[in-house]
């Protein structure tokens, strides 16, 4: 199977991932990219924006930054667009993400999931990332964790 290629989000991509909060799940999980999202995310040192692509065809985003205490650690969200839920793209997302180059100096990658969201969840898990708590933190979400081998 074809490896995806992350490419960082331009402002037509930005709009592409936009149109995919119509979508009530997406919306239910992610803030949508809007124009203050944007400003934000380009504001930030050190933030990723990615759209994963299969060909000429858009499959998901990955959006991720350092974490603000700990340099080798990256935090990050992922959606694999609407209509190509369940066909493994998350999984395959991730592990471009874990190979990506400008993610080379982190140690260990954190997603925060809600409870009952279970696909993120499996999609993690198989993975390799394991659940760092089994309560959720005070904003409800799980943090799922993944350390890279070690040299």
């Amino acid at each position: 199977m074809e490896r995806l290629r992350l490419a960082p989000v331009d402002d037509a991509g930005r709009r592409l991932i936009e149109a995919w909060f119509e979508d009530p799940e997406l919306a239910r999980r992610l803030s949508p990219p809007d124009a203050a999202w944007w400003l934000l995310q380009h504001g930030t040192p050190g933030v990723e924006l990615w759209l994963a692509w299969q060909g000429q065809e858009a499959v998901g985003y990955l959006q991720g930054e350092p974490d603000e205490h700990d340099p080798t650690t990256f935090h990050f969200a992922f959606a694999v667009r609407p209509d190509l839920r369940g066909r493994g793209y998350g999984r395959r997302m991730l592990q471009a993400m874990l190979e990506h180059p400008n993610l080379a100096r982190f140690r260990r990658f954190v997603a925060s999931v809600e409870p009952d969201n279970q696909a993120s969840l499996r999609c993690l898990e198989s993975q390799g990332f394991t659940p760092r708590s089994l309560e959720p933190d005070e904003s409800g979400f799980l943090a799922l964790g993944y350390a890279r081998p070690g040299p």
